[in-house]
């Protein structure tokens, strides 16, 4: 039995002898539920955590009225699990309510108001608005430096959450410096051997993973691995996520072999803790499909995709989420890779419709939806559509990153083959070349999407010299 589980067995034991000495109405019993609400977030069983929450909250708002601390953390919880299940409106609801309470008791230097602005940080930054999660995410850090300080566990999760918006918005290196931040606070309360410590290892090789830094993101991963591993043994979930990064590596250093391996032993760890009811069974699911797709083996891909579809539908139920949108795309992509062009346009629509939803028109996701949907007019025929899409794309992604970003390069790259496709070579060539500008601010010369583009460019401009 996992660790959550005897947990939750404990919390429900102590329920019930609340229950029997106080009956419901009592700061014990709601404390209780808070407790085994937040499990069940940890659990990603977030319907039953809001339950369970929301059981927590009618209890204290008939103790304490609106206006008490604790109605402000129940506030606080439910928002963060209405952020799990992508209800992000929601979520802002709940800690605008948590906000208020907070700066009415305490003014703006307190830690729950903090913790709030880090939390309206997550929210935009999944909503992708990542420059306003920026603005809330540094609130944060300003308030909690004040109170604690530069040697805070607080302060360094802030520079991490702070690195991963700078890395979105392309400013990797503002990214790592902010990461390695963390990583010298963590150090010098923690030493080495630390959870903290490794999860700032594993971050490290996030950004360098990202910047195509192959050898040294693998460096990284494995200083995490071995740290987990000594501080909890093969089975848990931070074991699980340090074999699922390995192998995202070895993806894309083009050893599918072994991405497949370390693939293969994070899904065992995760079905063992979990079960096959968990979104993180689910999200390796999608990534063990992604490499099979890579591979051409479409059928074999679709199998693995379909299973992460199940399960998060299972979850998340009827209502939109990310994570289905996102497999709704994947799916669309192999039946297009298939040959069936209707079921990929059909899934694809419906992957566009779901994000369009979830986050309106200037999002991240809609654009690779857009994107994505260009590809499929491309493999018709349907060139001039395509290309509206490739362009609309390209839009909201200059608009959200600026034009000194990876995807915008990516997407420069689909518009330099449509042009090449149309037998217009200086409109192809002009886009390739866009690209590689891009790029290699970004990545090193070896980097697949630079050594791909500039394959690109070389087919184009064997007569003429443009570097």
């Amino acid at each position: 039995m996992s660790e959550f589980k005897k947990a939750e067995e404990m919390f429900e034991k102590s329920k019930a002898i609340f229950l029997g000495i106080y009956g419901e109405g009592h700061a014990e019993v709601a404390s209780t539920y808070n407790e085994m609400g937040n499990l069940f977030n940890k659990l990603g069983e977030y319907n039953k955590a809001l339950e369970t929450l929301d059981n927590s909250l009618q209890i204290n708002l008939k103790l304490f009225g609106k206006n008490h601390h604790e109605v402000a953390n129940n506030y606080t919880n439910l928002g963060e699990s209405h952020c799990y299940l992508g209800n992000y409106q929601k979520a802002l609801d709940y800690f605008n309510d948590a906000l208020k309470i907070f700066l009415e008791k305490y003014g703006e230097f307190n830690e729950d108001v903090a913790h709030c602005y880090n939390n309206y940080g997550f929210i935009y930054y999944s909503l992708g608005e990542v420059k306003k999660a920026l603005d809330y995410q540094e609130k944060s850090l300003n308030i909690q430096l004040k109170l604690y300080g530069e040697k805070h566990p607080f302060v360094a999760l802030s520079y991490n959450n702070i690195a991963f918006s700078y890395e979105f918005l392309g400013e990797n290196q503002k990214g790592l410096e902010c990461k390695e931040k963390a990583l010298k606070i963590r150090l010098e309360l923690y030493g080495e051997h630390h959870a903290d410590v490794a999860s700032s290892y594993h971050n490290i090789g996030i950004t360098y993973e990202s910047l195509g830094n192959c050898s040294k993101a693998l460096e990284y991963y494995e200083k995490a691995l071995k740290s987990r591993l000594e501080i909890y043994g093969e089975n848990h979930p931070d074991v699980a996520a340090s074999y699922n990064n390995i192998s995202t590596t070895y993806y894309s250093m083009d050893n599918h072999e072994k991405a497949l391996e370390f693939s293969e032993k994070s899904l065992q760890i995760y079905l063992k803790i979990f079960g096959e009811h968990s979104t993180d069974v689910a999200t390796n699911y999608n990534n063990t499909g992604v490499l099979y797709e890579t591979k051409g083996e479409y059928e074999k891909a679709m199998e693995y995709y379909q299973k992460s579809l199940k399960i998060y539908q299972e979850f998340f139920g009827e209502q939109n989420h990310p994570q289905i949108a996102n497999s709704l795309n994947n799916i669309g992509c192999v039946y297009e890779n298939l040959g069936e062009t209707s079921k990929a346009f059909e899934f694809k629509e419906k992957s566009l419709k779901m994000s369009l939803e979830i986050s309106g028109e200037f999002s991240v996701d809609v654009a690779k939806k857009i994107i994505s949907l260009g590809t499929s007019y491309q493999k018709t025929g349907d060139l001039n559509k395509a290309m509206e899409n490739y362009q609309k794309g390209l839009k909201i992604q200059i608009d959200i990153y600026g034009e000194q970003h990876p995807d915008v390069a990516s997407t420069y790259v689909c518009i330099g083959l449509l042009y090449h496709s149309k037998k217009k070579k200086k409109n192809a060539i002009q886009n390739f070349q866009k690209a590689h500008q891009i790029f290699i601010q970004f990545y090193n010369t070896d980097h697949s999407q630079v050594v791909d583009n500039f394959k690109n460019l070389t087919k184009l401009t064997n007569r003429f010299f443009f570097w």
